[in-house]
């Protein structure tokens, strides 16, 4: 009895501890109530290209070499029977991305031109009174596609103030349409022809080293931001100054030695375009449609190759070939 009462005495300590903090858990600790999930942080990607059957409307930005590239477009997109996309082109003479992030929200800064179903070519005129930002709430925007300058310094440097130009645009894009976050699209312009003044002074007259500048530029855009799809007219010009087609006038397939022949060079260029955005989201095929343009000139700076059944596959050719190596040089032979 004495050692019973010594040992219930002894363990006492032990008896209380155990009341106090409960028994059965491990070390009498009570569960941990379960944390909350922190919530997942959205990654920042470009969506994709929409491939239903409803309307699609697409934004481009840029200056005189998004003339370039679009010219075409409207014709195009009529001869291929194309009734439900929407366009409109903004553009500043000259103009690079860091001056429209600037008087992004200024009046009188571009002009804006538009493509509906059943137009031929882009409508309004080239008057610079529109303001980004009010063309920017018109719509609700599937594609945007944003060009940089390749005649300064903006289109040759990296990081530049281009990337800052980019995410800046980009983000002004996004909170327009929160719950519609349109496809951004980069479209690489074209190398200027020698003997023009910026190839000579910034480039040593060397049309392979302004290319492979731009090239470089272009490419740290689709590997340092969400923006993963490029349109390179300038190696759809590179690849046509391969064929047949650029004879030897001093132009270089340009008209003035920068800007795009009005003809082939344009039509090679909008069929870049046209493979990159309209394919994808319609169905429909550079190769199935049949438009052409006749003008022909020689005069200097108004340089325009017609359009032919002849010519056109060659073009055609040069602009399939940027697509799938936006950042090499294809010697077609054609």
């Amino acid at each position: 009895m004495k050692i019973a009462k010594k040992y219930i005495f002894m363990m006492a300590p032990v008896l209380v501890a155990m009341m106090l903090t409960g028994c059965g858990g491990s070390n009498g600790d009570e569960p941990e109530a379960p944390k909350p999930t922190p919530p997942v942080e959205e990654k920042d990607v470009n969506p994709p290209f929409r491939t239903d059957d409803g309307e699609i409307n697409i934004l481009f930005i840029g200056n005189s070499f998004t003339q370039d590239a679009t010219e075409h477009l409207p014709g195009m997109l009529e001869a291929s029977g194309v009734k439900n996309v929407h366009m409109t082109r903004l553009f500043h003479g000259g103009y690079t991305l860091p001056e429209y992030l600037a008087n992004f929200n200024n009046e009188n800064i571009c002009a804006a031109r538009n493509y509906h179903p059943g137009y031929t070519q882009w409508n309004s005129n080239e008057s610079q009174d529109d303001c980004p930002a009010k063309v920017l709430k018109s719509r609700e925007w599937d594609i945007v596609v944003l060009q940089e300058h390749t005649g300064r310094k903006e289109g040759w440097e990296w990081p530049g103030t281009l990337k800052d130009a980019l995410e800046g645009l980009r983000k002004k894009i996004n909170d327009a349409q929160p719950d519609h976050k349109p496809t951004i699209v980069y479209l690489m312009s074209q190398t200027y022809s020698n003997g023009s003044n910026v190839l000579k002074n910034s480039f040593s007259d060397n049309r392979t080293m302004m290319f492979a500048t731009t090239c470089f530029v272009a490419g740290k855009v689709l590997e340092r931001t969400p923006i993963d799809k490029i349109v390179s007219t300038g190696a759809v010009l590179e690849n046509l100054r391969t064929t047949s087609l650029n004879i030897d006038n001093g132009m270089q397939l340009t008209r003035d030695s920068y800007h795009m022949d009005y003809g082939i060079s344009r039509y090679a260029a909008a069929c870049a375009v046209f493979e990159t955005v309209i394919t994808p989201t319609t169905g429909k095929k550079v190769a199935d449609c049949n438009y052409r343009y006749a003008k022909s000139s020689t005069k200097n700076g108004e340089y325009s190759t017609p359009v032919t059944d002849a010519n056109a596959p060659v073009a055609q050719a040069a602009a399939h070939a940027a697509v799938e190596k936006p950042f090499e040089v294809t010697a077609l032979g054609l």
